[in-house]
């Protein structure tokens, strides 16, 4: 079996001070094309440019669909079905999350424990 080094090694850098953005604003239109400029902390500004599309004729209604989303680990997702039920859907087979209901108030509370 190969040896583990269980040693742990970190050095910290410390870099010359940097600039930040200060704001980012939308400067002008122009047809199609917005221009946003960009300032930084250090006072220098740069300008970038967005082309729009034209909006096209608006299509026919279409049918409603189901929704379909899949909930990253460690979070959920609820819906109601057609008979009124409130389903929770959760990608962690074994981390159920965890509720309450308060039938005095109708108030449902997700339970967490710190």
């Amino acid at each position: 079996m190969a040896k583990i080094d269980e040693t742990v090694k970190v050095m910290l850098l410390k870099g010359e001070a940097g600039a930040s953005i200060e704001s980012i604003d939308k400067t002008s239109s122009d047809g199609l094309v917005d221009t946003y400029t960009v300032k930084l902390t250090d006072g220098t500004e740069s300008s970038f440019y967005i082309t729009n599309g034209r909006d096209g004729e608006k299509g026919e209604k279409g049918d409603t669909g189901n929704t379909i989303s899949v909930p990253v680990s460690g979070l959920f997702n609820m819906g109601v079905d057609s008979d009124g039920n409130l389903w929770v859907y959760h990608s962690d087979s074994d981390k159920v999350p965890e509720f309450e209901y308060d039938s005095s108030t109708g108030d449902l509370y997700y339970v967490t424990k710190g």
